[in-house]
């Protein structure tokens, strides 16, 4: 019986740690995407993009954004237009928030 608690433990450990790990999981629309840098994107978002505007820029039906591409260069410009001075990797976690969360391009 002392074994199977040993066990018991373990196994539940093993679950917490891979639920807090920054590992790579399968979104739903099949693309991989990095539960570290989705989250750096949100809040980057969060704290940034919003300050110019509400979400409802990225469900409109008339939005301008084709492609994954161009959204990246579409967080590009909103980067240098209000002066956030922000790295490629805080550009590459945007992109991938707001993809993963209301564009869905594939990558």
């Amino acid at each position: 019986m002392k074994r199977n608690n040993i066990i018991i433990v373990a196994l539940a450990f093993a679950v917490i740690a891979g639920c807090t790990s920054n590992k790579t999981v399968e979104a739903t629309d099949g693309n991989n995407i990095n539960n570290k840098a989705f989250a750096a994107g949100k809040n980057l978002h969060k704290n940034s993009c919003t300050k110019c505007h509400t979400t409802s820029v990225y469900t409109r039906k008339d939005r301008t954004v084709p492609n994954l591409e161009s959204l990246k260069k579409r967080v590009q410009k909103c980067n240098v237009n209000t002066g956030a001075s922000m790295n490629p990797q805080e550009i590459e976690n945007i992109s991938l928030f707001l993809n993963e969360s209301y564009y869905k391009f594939t990558k």
